[in-house]
């Protein structure tokens, strides 16, 4: 076993998330996690693949960071200064702290054929979606890197917009980084 696919393997058992306490979410994870193991990265072999050598994604480390002991706290009227402003009326605000989902800064939205928001509320409400539609249009059986992507998501949110729904406004992804370097 390579270097890469042992620190995927250990990465990967520090989810912490086995089928059993993990529901649906657990179950995608583990197939994908098993089908990635069996296809390994493309190569220039591989005939999508033939022009683009992935070899330098196998020297990256994909260990998630440690959460903070005293994460930054960060409030809304800072987050709007940021921002350049509130969000305008009918308008989702999505806000992520160094790639964790914040939903006490965030704003979601879930009305007739539409929902914005975390994947644990999605969860919590609308169980019947997220099993309809999780990984529905994301095939891990076939592409390596969708089955490496699904099996380490961390799913913080969840959108879903029914065919001919529509917005009334839009949809901000706030990303803030809190690193020095």
């Amino acid at each position: 076993m390579t270097d890469f696919a042992r620190g995927l393997r250990e990465s990967f058992a520090r989810l912490g998330e086995p089928p059993a306490r993990g529901g649906r979410i657990g179950l995608l994870r583990q197939a994908a996690f098993a089908r990635f193991a069996e296809l390994g990265l493309p190569t220039l072999k591989d005939e999508e693949w033939k022009y683009t050598s992935l070899a330098p994604l196998a020297r990256i480390d994909f260990t998630p960071p440690a959460a903070q002991a005293t994460p930054p706290r960060v409030t809304l009227e800072q987050l709007d200064l940021l921002a350049g402003g509130p969000p305008g009326d009918g308008a989702v605000r999505l806000v992520f702290l160094d790639g964790r989902y914040k939903p006490e800064l965030s704003s979601r939205a879930a009305s007739g054929g539409t929902f914005i928001g975390s994947l644990a509320a999605a969860i919590a409400e609308r169980p019947e979606l997220v099993d309809r539609e999780l990984a529905r249009h994301a095939d891990h059986h076939h592409d390596p890197l969708t089955s490496f992507h699904q099996a380490f998501f961390r799913g913080p949110h969840f959108l879903f917009l029914a065919a001919g729904a529509a917005l009334r406004g839009t949809i901000y992804l706030l990303l803030f980084s809190t690193a020095t370097g």
